[in-house]
């Protein structure tokens, strides 16, 4: 058939463009790369959803860009996207250009590579079956947590990294593959010489970040990587694959030859230098039944995170020096290599929170720490669930619950030879077995196991702990101090509560009781949450055994406790320092010597309830209690229990063996009883309330610390500085600061109305001798800035705290003449302090004061040398800080209203040729504090209902006043008054106080009620219009010693 020239030409055409076709307007097929740069530009362009489908040559498996066809490869436009996918899924595209991918690029059914030795980074943001095979890789994923990208994409990266976005979701593998770059020097062999050819191996062009995830990933397939797999430590991420992770080690290898090319010497040698780690560092990681391993490298998980079936391992590597010899043509290792120089350690370290469930194990070559309040429940497996090469951490409030360990000699948590084991506060071992016996602990020889218990806590080891038999006899001292049974070390105020359910133990160690307490019995637990699968305190406390006949106690503090019907057994046991051994009915002590007392250490009893549960001696009814025990040769007799609060005896059983000890409780209050101030009644209201403090509470633990108190001194102290008389004081040192702004204000009255009369007085200098009468100044009113100080010392009285109260602050006033002979002002004022109490009880409060008063002075009868002042003044204080209870912070705000008021009568009389003035004076004086009601917070935490102070006093004293005048015109008067003040009407504070150690009545310090008083100042006046003075103040009552000075300068007007 011939072609028409139209045909020949469109012929030839699509011999130019390789074999391009349109199958439609958007869809595109190419078969070499310069038809893929075509279809690519002219979909671009398109402005449609387009499909590229590319076929590869028959004898190819790839189509490779040219970096010039990479770089014709254009962006697309407006709203279309571009499909590109390839005929057979295993056929590659090669070199493409990523700068291009977004959300408008899609790969399907494809294979995505680089070249061997390109660096470039492989982007996708849309694929499904495909594959991807380059060296960095980013797979870029979606902004909404709600609704992730999904990839059902293969990755493989060689000596590269891989880089997972957020909210993304991978079905298929993710491999990072490190291949060791070899160099040899030197690259050919010297003819004829010796020489040394060093080999290297190097992973240092791979990423040690080999895998980095983002948040919300889910990866469904396997992940191998040589280098690390992270992710941030705030991340999800959801594992359903196995994960592992290698370290590259790499080696040099020296090699000697001699002059005929023969080796005659080789040695191979590991470091870091050309070595990447493993690990695998995540954050709050869902795993299921898989593997997650490390090998050479630490395994990291987040807070939250939950495995369930997951195995965890972490191997470590050694990095080793290997030396070779040939010995009879036959190349070995020389002895003593391989040498470990280095080792990249395998650790796991799991966040808080963490679940370990449904058959889990945890396994590394070094440490494993669990993060606090984490749950290792419901698992069963041959060698136990947690096995460690090196030391092993329980965060505090963590719960190993009934987990299963089927071989010998393994348990729940497995500690190697010479290895520690830390357990925090607050942690529960339960329900474990190991080999078909109680335990959740196997401890091997040399070990040592740390119980940490915060103050108030509890820790449950409520299976036993089995420890390895060191092989050295018990007889022989030497070899066993080298080779011996677990140490188990209790450190913390708190409580250990230890004992499986059998009717023996297997904890043959030694252990010391370095801080806090001990209880033997075994804590049974109700049935776990059905949501979180932890368990609640215990349900009781019942008998229970600790200790073998190799088990050595050295008990140097704190009290060890014998619930009902328990045995301490072991080879010895030895109380010391301020330790108690506390013997509940049913107690038995089976020690292969006699336990040995030393120091303060005591023996009492242990009472229990009706359920069986220990009772604290703290809270043992008034009246008699007795045990019957077994002492088993054990003396006690000269270290019986016999404190403040109790006293013991002990007396035969009515069973051969045995012995009774009877306690008797004499109650807080029958011990206080003769105390006065506020001791007898708050020891009531303790009294009343201590049978119902709730064990392990602040109050609870108050109450013990009181019953340790060795005399009754010590004890009152305790009672009184819990009372609340500090707080109750606050009103005194409230009145304190009114009266002093008060007299500022008064004694200023006083000058003003001197400065505004028309009189005049007769001056003298500084001999004595006469000048002239002078007029001081005239004027009908005065403004005027002032100051004071306050500097108070109250000690104790009647048995009531007593205080130290300093303030200073300022004031502000005017006056006015309100008619001939008379004259009324106001000011205002504010002063800041603090007040602390003097019985070292701890409390330390600031004190901020508002001030305000108005004040008046007059001649009632005209030409009288007769005068009356008064005042009324009002002021507000705030008293903000800290009381301080068994070193817990009490924190309290409150506000307290005070009024005062004054009235005073005055006769000047002139003296001694008119060169001095007498003044006597008297009056009536009103004082009213209330301090108003508030709550404490902190533990120990006090509510006080408002308290109120009140005072009628009358003064009566004369004042001595003479004037100078300077050759300058400046006239100073300096004046001195001496006073007695008798209270005549008094109400003492007090308040009725409630919080977590019971409700009594408290009062503050009765003041004595007499006082002197002794006032000495000086006024200068400067001219007609300006003048200043200043005063100090002393009072001083029974126990009371108070210093002021106030000061002010006028200017009349």
């Amino acid at each position: 058939m011939k072609l028409r020239l139209p045909q020949m030409l469109l012929a030839a055409v699509i011999a130019c463009l390789g074999s391009f076709s349109v199958a439609t307007a958007a869809d595109y097929t190419a078969n070499s790369a310069d038809s893929l740069v075509t279809a690519w530009n002219q979909a671009a362009a398109s402005n449609e959803a387009s499909t590229i489908t590319i076929t590869v040559p028959a004898d190819s498996d790839n189509i490779t860009l040219t970096q010039e066809q990479k770089a014709q490869l254009a962006a697309i436009s407006g709203t279309g996207s571009i499909t590109v996918q390839m005929t057979d899924a295993s056929s590659k595209l090669v070199n493409f250009n990523y700068d291009l991918v977004n959300e408008q690029v899609k790969f399907n059914d494809i294979t995505l590579s680089e070249p061997a030795d390109s660096a470039n980074e492989i982007v996708v943001t849309n694929a499904s079956n495909t594959t991807i095979d380059g060296r960095n890789i980013s797979i870029v994923g979606s902004e909404d947590p709600r609704a992730p990208k999904v990839f059902g994409t293969a990755i493989k990266s060689t000596n590269g990294q891989v880089n997972v976005g957020d909210n993304v979701a991978i079905d298929q593998t993710i491999t990072v593959e490190g291949v060791a770059t070899t160099t040899q020097d030197p690259a050919t062999p010297p003819t004829g010489q010796a020489y040394t050819k060093t080999t290297s191996s190097s992973y240092q062009d791979s990423n040690e970040v080999a895998v980095q995830l983002g948040d919300n990933v889910s990866l469904q397939g396997a992940v191998t990587a040589t280098g690390q797999i992270t992710s941030d430590p705030d991340s999800k991420i959801t594992l359903n694959g196995d994960v592992t992770s290698n370290a590259g080690i790499g080696s040099v290898t020296t090699e000697g030859f001699d002059a005929s090319n023969t080796q005659t010497s080789k040695t191979v040698t590991q470091s870091m230098d050309n070595s990447v780690s493993g690990g695998i560092v995540l954050g709050e990681t869902a795993a299921g039944a898989i593997t997650i391993k490390a090998n050479g490298g630490q395994i990291s998980l987040g807070d939250n995170t939950i495995l369930n079936g997951t195995t965890v391992q972490a191997d470590s590597a050694d990095l080793t020096k290997t030396v070779y010899n040939n010995t009879d043509n036959s190349w070995g290792t020389v002895e003593g290599t391989p040498e470990v120089l280095d080792t990249i350690e395998g650790s796991i370290a799991l966040g808080q929170n963490t679940t370990v469930k449904e058959n889990a194990t945890l396994t590394a070559d070094d440490d494993i720490v669990i993060g606090e309040n984490s749950l290792i429940s419901g698992n069963s497996a041959a060698d136990g669930i947690v096995t460690a090469g090196g030391e092993i951490t329980l965060g505090n409030g963590t719960q190993v619950l009934n987990n299963t360990a089927t071989n010998a000699d393994k348990s729940a948590i497995n500690l190697a030879d010479g290895q520690t084991l830390n357990i925090g506060s607050n942690t529960v071992l339960s329900g474990n077995t190991a080999n078909g016996v109680s335990g959740s602990v196997h401890a091997g020889v040399n070990t040592q196991i740390n119980v940490f218990t915060d103050a108030g806590a509890y820790t449950y080891i409520s299976d036993g702990i089995a420890t390895a038999a060191p092989t050295a006899s018990a007889a022989d001292a030497v070899s066993r101090a080298a080779d011996q049974a677990a140490v188990m070390t209790k450190t913390g105020a708190g409580t250990l509560v230890y004992g499986g359910t059998g009717a023996t133990d297997t904890f043959g160690g030694t252990y010391q009781q370095l801080e806090g307490n001990l209880i033997i019995g075994n804590a049974t637990f109700g049935t776990p949450d059905a949501t979180t699968g932890r368990v609640a305190g215990p349900e009781s406390i019942n008998s229970a055994v600790m200790g073998t006949d190799t088990t050595v106690y050295d008990i140097r503090t704190g009290s060890v406790t014998l619930a009902q019907d328990s045995t301490m057994k072991g080879a010895s046991a030895t109380f010391s320092g301020d330790s108690t051994l506390l013997l509940s009915d049913g107690s038995v002590l089976d020690f292969g010597t006699p336990a040995t007392f030393t120091d303060d250490s005591r023996v009492g009893i242990q009472v229990s309830d009706s359920e069986g549960n220990s009772v604290p001696i703290s809270q043992l009814k008034k009246g008699t209690e007795s045990v019957t025990v077994t002492l088993n040769g054990t003396d006690i007799s000269g270290r019986l229990q016999n404190g403040l609060f109790l006293t013991t005896t002990m007396a035969p059983g009515t069973v051969d063996g045995t012995t009774t000890i009877t306690q008797n409780m004499r109650g807080i209050d029958g011990v206080m009883s003769g105390y006065n101030g506020n001791v007898y009644t708050t020891a009531v209201g303790l009294e009343n309330n201590r049978l119902n403090a709730v064990a392990g509470s602040p109050a609870a633990e108050f109450y013990e610390e009181l019953f340790r108190a060795t005399n009754a001194d010590q004890a009152a102290h305790m009672i009184q500085s819990v009372s609340g008389e500090n707080i109750v004081n606050f009103t005194w040192a409230a009145s304190r600061t009114l009266r002093s702004f008060a007299d500022l204000g008064r004694i200023q009255s006083a000058a003003s109305m001197a400065r505004q009369t028309e009189d005049t007085i007769e001056v003298v200098d500084a001999k004595g001798s006469p000048i002239a009468r002078k007029t001081i100044a005239r004027g009908n009113g005065n403004i005027w800035v002032g100051g004071m100080g306050i500097w108070d010392d109250q000690d104790a009285r009647g048995g009531v705290s007593g205080y130290k109260y300093n303030a200073g602050g300022y004031a502000v006033g005017i006056d006015y003449k309100a008619a001939q002979g008379s004259l009324i002002g106001i000011a205002a004022g504010q002063s800041f302090g603090d007040i602390k109490d003097k019985s070292n009880f701890g409390s330390d409060y600031d004190v901020d004061s508002f001030l305000a008063m108005i004040y008046g002075r007059m001649h009632p009868f005209r030409e009288s040398k007769f005068t009356l002042d008064g005042y009324g003044a009002y002021g507000r204080s705030k008293f903000k800080g800290n009381s301080y209870i068994m070193g817990s912070d009490l924190n309290g705000n409150v506000n307290s209203d005070t009024f005062s008021g004054g009235l005073y009568a005055t006769w000047t009389e002139r003296f001694a040729l008119g060169k001095a003035y007498v003044t006597p004076y008297t009056g009536i004086e009103f004082m009213t504090s209330e301090l108003k009601g508030f709550s404490e917070s902190g533990p120990y935490g006090r509510t006080f209902d408002h308290a109120r102070a009140q005072n009628w006093t009358i003064p009566a004293g004369i004042t001595i006043a003479r004037a100078y005048q300077t050759d300058g015109g400046t006239t100073i008067t300096p004046a001195l008054t001496v006073a007695v003040a008798q209270d005549v009407s008094r109400m003492n504070p007090k308040s009725n106080v409630t919080g977590p150690l019971g409700a009594w009545n408290v009062r503050g310090v009765n003041m004595g009620r007499t006082a002197f008083r002794l006032n000495a100042g000086i006024d200068v006046l400067f001219s007609s219009n300006w003048g200043a003075r200043v005063c100090y103040q002393f009072e001083t009552r029974n126990k009371l010693t108070a210093h002021g000075i106030n000061g002010a300068i006028s200017y009349t007007f």
